[in-house]
């Protein structure tokens, strides 16, 4: 993506390091690596707001995790505190920025929202279908814009995709270890 200069090629990295310095935190328990882990959070946050929902995904994570873990949460809370901190200054001044100019900074999120013009129903099923292709763009058909790979073909290779299929069915069989999820 960065051949075409899309702001949002770093999502990866920002994703990567927000849940691997938490790994590494939990495991290790330096603030550190939790503060590190914040600021990737925080620097993903404010690169794309399709990054938004991370925060969620890494909460229910250390949700399942201190189910399955009882004492990880009162060992690591400092360190937990350190990291809301450090996401805190970094993302704090995109987000009072948001907060201040909400119709600005969101424009283009309510442009390009799926739910635009469409009812609950519609937009559900809008959801779904979205949902479907996204699923199959990785073995099955890309995405037919030509900016995003080649038009129509999958963004996998036959290997790497047959390794995914086989990683995210490890990780589904393991469901119960908090790391496979």
């Amino acid at each position: 993506f960065s051949r075409i200069g899309m702001h949002n090629v770093a999502t990866p990295l920002f994703a990567l390091l927000a849940v691997g310095f938490l790994l590494r935190g939990l495991r290790r328990r330096r603030y550190l690596d939790f503060a590190l882990a914040g600021i990737g959070l925080g620097l993903g946050m404010v690169t794309y707001v399709g990054f938004l929902p991370l925060p969620l995904v890494l909460a229910a994570f250390l949700l399942n995790t201190a189910v399955a873990e009882r004492h990880v949460l009162r060992r690591n809370w400092r360190g937990l505190v350190v990291l809301a901190l450090a996401l805190l200054l970094t993302v704090g001044p995109v987000a009072h920025y948001a907060l201040r100019e909400g119709e600005h900074f969101w424009e283009r999120t309510g442009k390009a929202s799926v739910f635009k013009g469409k009812t609950q129903d519609e937009a559900l099923d809008a959801v779904a279908e979205s949902t479907v292709k996204h699923i199959s763009m990785f073995n099955y058909r890309g995405d037919r814009y030509g900016r995003h790979n080649l038009p129509g073909a999958p963004m996998l290779d036959p290997i790497s995709g047959a390794l995914m299929v086989l990683g995210v069915g490890l990780c589904l069989w393991r469901w119960r270890r908090p790391r496979s999820l």
